[in-house]
């Protein structure tokens, strides 16, 4: 019987996926100053953390701190920029002692700082994912512009499409709050649309 669900999952699973990709997804956000200017180019700041205080595999939680890490420090930027965000630099702390990892990468002085700070951890027989407390500083005016509340799905083997789903959450709240213009469904490196994968689907 058991054998039978799964086979039953995986036949509807990508059902499931297209029709939760179908739609937007909802990042709850504000624009906290009305007159804020359009970003013109970010420096992204993620404090990760640690989940060395869930019941999570020690596996799961050394991915966290390094290929999770590492997927922030390159894979995040990359979407925003293939997006049509540039990204001047790229400043990533992760671990119990705050291990950095630095990206520095286009030449162009950032309007606009992004900081993510993951808030809070929620696990669970049927999810695992980080809650992040994400700001918009205008770096000129020196104030906070933009924030919101985009998650992250904490699956051990998957820390490229999850990093991705971050950024697509990302540009679309942006978008719809009137700091990013975006031309269409935020897209991947191939150019295709950022979408949900099933838990088991290969990394890329």
């Amino acid at each position: 019987m058991y054998g039978d669900a799964v086979v039953w999952l995986r036949r509807v699973a990508p059902a499931l996926l297209a029709l939760a990709s179908a739609c937007a997804p909802y990042v709850r956000s504000e624009k906290v100053d009305p007159a804020a200017r359009p970003v013109e180019a970010l420096a992204v700041s993620v404090k990760l953390g640690h989940l060395g205080g869930t019941n999570l595999p020690v596996s799961t939680k050394q991915a966290y701190v390094s290929e999770f890490a590492r997927a922030m420090q390159t894979r995040l930027p990359a979407i925003l920029e293939r997006n049509g965000v540039p990204v001047s630099a790229v400043d990533v702390q992760a671990g119990a002692f705050g291990q950095k990892f630095l990206n520095p990468r286009s030449g162009i002085p950032p309007s606009h700082r992004l900081e993510l700070i993951a808030a809070q951890h929620v696990g669970g027989s049927n999810a695992n994912y980080v809650q992040f407390e994400a700001e918009l500083v205008d770096i000129k005016a020196n104030r906070v512009v933009w924030k919101g509340l985009p998650q992250m799905g904490v699956v051990e083997k998957q820390p490229l499409i999850r990093t991705e789903l971050v950024a697509r959450d990302l540009l679309f709240a942006l978008n719809r709050d009137g700091l990013i213009k975006l031309s269409g469904d935020p897209l991947d490196l191939h150019g295709n649309p950022i979408t949900v994968h099933a838990i088991w689907a290969e990394d890329r």
